[in-house]
């Protein structure tokens, strides 16, 4: 039998519930409910009393610390409706924050953990609930508990953890409509529920202890005058509290879109005095019985165990609604716990490559140590001068007299020798090749004419390149077409006009609509006029497709000063756009 923990942690006070059994049979074997205990005098770390007691209080219950399931206090969250074009869960879930940021002024974005349940959906759209936390908050109960021993597997917030409660008992029918109420300490939470479905969430910021020491949210002006007041006083406050709740639960039937008439009212959580047993707008209020006969819960204040028990309820699968607040801190692990196996074959693999080609390098290593570099220097010989006893013709031909160059003539003597000396240095002998070799090359180049001072003319063609990388540089963003290229070289005339080339384009930009695509159009202007090598560009006006989807320059001149491309290293960077 699976063994499961639900546990609420409430800004005063904390509920713990263990169930044993599966999905559909169950029992409670274990429970506790109290108040956090005041730390002593002089300590200031909440945290670590409160988790004291909650790790006295999992001792007592015996509750598996591998299977626990949070509950949040819905005070600490914000409730938005929102409407997306399409029903995937994976496209919400990539979607979610960005569609819910606009609603929440209050918060960063990037400090909130979201998550969201869909109310209905077609193919087209879904209407969803947003939920959103922030991190902080959502961050010290977990503290806490990982303070007490135990790591929580997800959690979530009393309003869903009540409906999952709710659902299990059968309460919830599909041919009537329900209010869900849970009173907390600072905060009371509402579900409606409508033909057994999830129809709506809010939360009133009002709890049975509002008012009271440790509390900054005040029922009257006079609640907040006495810190500790006394059972007169307490009882005034409950009442008030009670009248606040009730008035806007009937703000919340006037304004529920229920299919079926709220037949009634069920409340669990903390226990005010008035509020059971009476009616808001002729719908009574019951207490929500979600337990079975001798099921291990107490025989009184069973209430404020119903979220804890729906959050034991996941940990059997036994819930309808499934909330992943932690699921952004816990998506890393879950993904690196499915990819050690493969990461681990991999290394194995690689590390076995890696020896053989030790294994190969060690050989060829062990051969070049006896050998010495013999091999390199007779193979670049052979390259350089050919085959001299079968007659091939070398690269270097005619070979350099000992007058012309006595570095190679030596070479060239040692290399025909029937037993070559190697003596010395051969690889400074292979460099000082090389130092010839260039020599050699450069005194090709001077007889051939090639080697010159004078400066070559700009080309149209690398002109027309460059401007053509611009476009191609920003191909994912825009979507140009070239209608006609002209390309011209233009001699310069003095200082203030040098050598340049103008290249005239016709070109079409097209977009879903003539506005985007007369943005495509002055962003590719903009580029232009920051690349270093352009001259000039004139502006044209562009004109609309018939079509509606682009727009058309025509005659568009752009005057390219190739040679400062050339000096910024254009050579090296072979690209339309600065390197």
């Amino acid at each position: 039998m699976a063994r499961s923990c639900g546990i609420r942690i409430g800004p005063e006070r904390y509920e713990i519930v263990v169930l044993d059994g599966n999905s559909k049979k169950h029992q409670i074997i274990g429970w506790s409910a109290d108040d956090f205990a005041s730390p002593p005098e002089g300590d200031t770390d909440l945290t670590a009393v409160r988790a004291k007691q909650l790790a006295a209080a999992f001792a007592e219950v015996k509750a598996p610390k591998d299977n626990v399931h949070l509950v949040l206090n819905t005070g600490m969250a914000a409730f938005r409706r929102l409407t997306v074009p399409f029903s995937d869960p994976a496209k919400i879930e990539q979607v979610l924050k960005f569609e819910i940021e606009g609603d929440l002024p209050q918060w960063n974005i990037d400090d909130v953990v979201v998550d969201n349940h869909i109310l209905a959906s077609t193919e087209n759209n879904a209407d969803l609930l947003g939920i959103a936390v922030q991190k902080s908050d959502l961050g010290a109960p977990l503290d806490m508990c990982q303070a007490a021993g135990f790591e929580p597997l997800e959690a979530e917030l009393e309003a869903t953890a009540m409906f999952n409660a709710a659902m299990s008992a059968g309460l919830c029918n599909i041919d009537d409509s329900q209010l869900l109420v849970h009173v907390g300490d600072t905060a009371t939470a509402v579900v409606v529920v409508d033909s057994g479905e999830l129809r709506d969430m809010r939360v009133i910021h009002i709890g049975a202890k509002t008012g009271q020491a440790g509390d900054t949210t005040e029922v009257d002006d006079d609640a907040a005058e006495d810190a500790t007041p006394d059972a007169h006083e307490l009882s005034r406050r409950q009442g008030q509290a009670v009248k606040r709740i009730v008035r806007e639960l009937g703000r919340t039937l006037s304004a529920a879109r229920t299919i079926n008439e709220v037949s009634s009212i069920y409340v669990c959580g903390v226990e005010l005095p008035g509020l059971v047993g009476g009616t808001v707008q002729d719908v009574p209020i019951f207490v929500l019985d979600c337990f079975d006969e001798d099921s291990g819960q107490p025989a009184d204040g069973f209430g404020a165990l119903v979220t804890a028990y729906g959050g034991a309820l996941v940990g059997l699968d036994a819930a309808a609604l499934t909330a992943r607040l932690r699921r952004e801190e816990l998506k890393f692990t879950g993904t690196w716990e499915r990819l050690e196996f493969p990461l681990a074959i991999a290394t194995m693999l690689v590390a076995t490559l890696l020896g053989v080609i030790n294994i190969f390098q060690h050989r060829e290593l062990a051969t070049l140590e006896v050998s010495g570099p013999r091999w390199y220097i007779q193979s670049t010989a052979s390259h350089v001068f050919g085959d001299l006893k079968g007659g091939t013709r070398g690269y270097l031909y005619p070979v350099p007299t000992a007058k012309e160059s006595p570095f190679l003539a030596g070479f060239k003597a040692r290399f025909e020798a029937a037993e070559p000396n190697w003596e010395g240095d051969e690889y400074n002998a292979l460099d000082q090749l090389a130092v010839e070799l260039e020599k050699e090359n450069r005194k090709m180049e001077k007889q051939l004419g090639t080697h010159t001072d004078y400066p070559q003319p700009q080309s149209a063609f690398v002109a027309a390149t460059l401007v053509f990388g611009v476009l191609d540089a920003n191909s994912d963003k825009w979507r140009p077409s070239l209608r006609r290229v002209d390309a011209l070289y233009q001699p310069g005339r003095n200082n203030n006009q040098p050598e340049s080339v103008k290249v005239t384009m016709d070109l079409v930009f097209f977009a879903e609509d003539t506005v985007q695509a007369s943005r495509d159009y002055e962003a590719f202007l903009s580029e232009l006029k920051g690349q270093s090598w352009l001259y000039a560009v004139e502006e044209r006006s562009s004109k609309d497709l018939d079509t509606g989807k682009g727009v058309l320059v025509e005659g568009l001149p752009v005057t390219v000063n190739v040679e400062t491309w050339l000096k910024s290293g254009g050579l090296k960077g072979a690209g339309g756009t600065e390197q």
